[in-house]
């Protein structure tokens, strides 16, 4: 397996070619992608106040979807880490104004991962306030969709060239697609070296 040719396609898409290879192993691949390549997310949420109109199981599930940034020195991170986020969002009780959190509020204690930036959390208006601390740990798309890097992982046969398959994954912002490649292909063998 190989990546001979990598083409960036945008910031969260990529493509990537497995040269001398069988249909059996780019599947192999594509599902080692989508359920065995350790990320973070969001599990537990403990809130102070929340007196916005959100419920706080409603929330606790948008914070466990916001993909989170992991720098590529981490790529190898420990499975053992855990990240933990703040939220304190007041608004005094005479303030007209509603006010949109977004997830780049959410104030991490890893200088190396932090929240995607542009996700709408909620909306809270004068008097309102979320006060919270969320922990963030790894996990698998085995455990978890939420854990899962990517939203899309295909593959295809070269016409052109027998035994290349073209692979296609999008993230979801946090991991980047080389960290998605790089991982999955360790995973890949090491599996093949202890069967």
């Amino acid at each position: 397996m190989d990546n001979k040719s990598t083409t960036l396609l945008d910031r969260y898409r990529s493509t990537f070619r497995l040269s001398n290879s069988t249909e059996s192993k780019a599947n192999e691949f594509r599902r080692t992608i989508l359920q065995s390549v350790p990320t973070l997310a969001i599990d537990t949420v403990t809130y102070f106040t929340n007196t916005s109109i959100l419920p706080p199981d409603y929330l606790a599930h948008r914070l466990g979807l916001i993909p989170l940034k992991i720098n590529e020195k981490k790529t190898r991170f420990d499975t053992n880490l855990i990240v933990n986020f703040t939220l304190d969002c007041t608004l005094p009780p005479d303030s007209e104004e509603v006010h949109e959190i977004y997830s780049d509020q959410l104030i991490s204690d890893d200088d190396g991962v932090s929240a995607r930036p542009d996700i709408l959390l909620l909306k809270i208006k004068g008097g309102q306030s979320v006060k919270l601390q969320a922990k963030a740990v790894v996990g698998t798309g085995k455990d978890h969709a939420k854990w899962s890097p990517v939203c899309k992982a295909v593959f295809e046969e070269d016409p052109k060239n027998p035994n290349v398959f073209v692979v296609t994954i999008k993230t979801i912002g946090g991991l980047t697609p080389k960290q998605v490649f790089k991982s999955a292909v360790s995973i890949v063998r090491n599996q093949r070296n202890t069967s």
